[in-house]
């Protein structure tokens, strides 16, 4: 009897080790959240006029025209990104509501900026128009209004931009707040897109640009129709603190341009450095509207899988979870066990 057992604990050995006979399902663990303030000297600043402290709580940003701080200690290819921010105005200044006029100010979070023609990381990263080539996403509290079209000057409030290669307003945009599928044009004679979410719950400027401490949440992974998803897409879910409220199916690859030539570019084939940024556009004649300040009071982000080197793999025909010359060994281990054991119980009979 004790032969048996260990006969069949070796033929057990064998079909797992050549066979795939179970499969192993993946972890579910969350990857762990790291502390991005942890190190000052994991960031690099543009401050230009503005300026950017680190005290106990954060980072705190005071803009003139536009400031930014780049983490350059590593970058993410998909992963999470979460944050608390606490706007702060200067005395008699009253926080910033829909149908107020003039006022352009907005701060955010880059992710995904990966300038090829940067090769070394610098402060410039944390400004979208200084880094071209980037292409980078921005989740952007936003109360600017480029062209003055009628459904546009609507759309302010939390938005998610994807820069072009030169930066500046040349973007394609998605709205929590009334979103259209149009082409605008900017101040500056430049088309830009506006595109419906997948899903949207509207974050006004009411909401985001009040004195009340909030936490944001940022969720990128990628979309492989090789892998069974519906779409070849960056998919980025966004929630308000605590509610979902945009979710954007990003498909890939989108035009482009290099040089001036017009290249298809996919988000997915590389990892990018994240960056705050504030930017305060305030009428000249009026220096007390220019101190408001942004207290980034915490910024955690869990790395996930690397874009750089993650290709799509074709699911296997084969069948069991494996494939090529390994599943057929699969099959025959298969079929070598069972008439082992049928030999066995054979002779256990006699």
């Amino acid at each position: 009897m004790k032969k048996l057992t260990i006969l069949f604990a070796f033929v057990a050995f064998v079909a797992l080790s050549l066979g795939c006979v179970a499969p192993v399902s993946a972890s579910t663990e969350e990857e762990p959240m790291i502390n991005l303030f942890a190190s000052k000297s994991d960031w690099m600043q543009s401050t230009g006029n503005g300026e950017i402290t680190f005290d106990d709580s954060g980072i705190t940003m005071t803009p003139i025209n536009t400031i930014g701080t780049a983490y350059v200690a590593n970058k993410m290819g998909q992963g999470k990104i979460s944050f608390t921010y606490q706007v702060e105005y200067a005395q008699g200044v009253d926080p910033f509501k829909s149908d107020q006029d003039n006022y352009q100010v907005f701060f955010g979070v880059l992710f995904s900026n990966s300038p090829a023609n940067i090769v070394s990381p610098n402060a410039a990263l944390s400004i979208p128009w200084e880094a071209p080539g980037g292409y980078p996403y921005m989740l952007a509290f936003d109360t600017e209004v480029q062209g003055n079209e009628p459904d546009r000057a609507k759309q302010v409030g939390l938005t998610l931009r994807r820069y072009q290669a030169g930066g500046s307003h040349d973007y394609t945009r998605w709205s929590s707040v009334e979103p259209t599928d149009a082409t605008y044009i900017n101040d500056s004679g430049v088309k830009y897109e506006s595109k419906i979410p997948a899903f949207y719950k509207p974050v006004t400027l009411e909401q985001c640009f009040d004195t009340v401490e909030h936490s944001v949440d940022i969720e990128v992974k990628n979309l492989y129709t090789a892998k069974g998803d519906e779409k070849d897409a960056v998919q980025i879910d966004v929630w308000f603190d605590g509610e979902l409220c945009l979710t954007v199916v990003d498909e890939m690859p989108f035009e482009g341009e290099d040089l001036g030539e017009v290249i298809e570019l996919d988000k997915r084939d590389a990892d990018g450095y994240i960056a705050l940024y504030a930017y305060d556009g305030f009428n000249l004649t009026d220096l007390s509207l220019w101190d408001y300040k942004v207290h980034f009071k915490s910024f955690q982000v869990a790395f996930g899988e690397s874009n750089e080197g993650a290709a799509p793999v074709t699911p296997s025909t084969s069948g069991g979870g494996c494939s090529g010359s390994i599943a057929g060994i699969s099959s025959l281990a298969g079929l070598g066990v069972a008439a082992l054991a049928a030999v066995i119980m054979k002779n256990k009979k006699r």
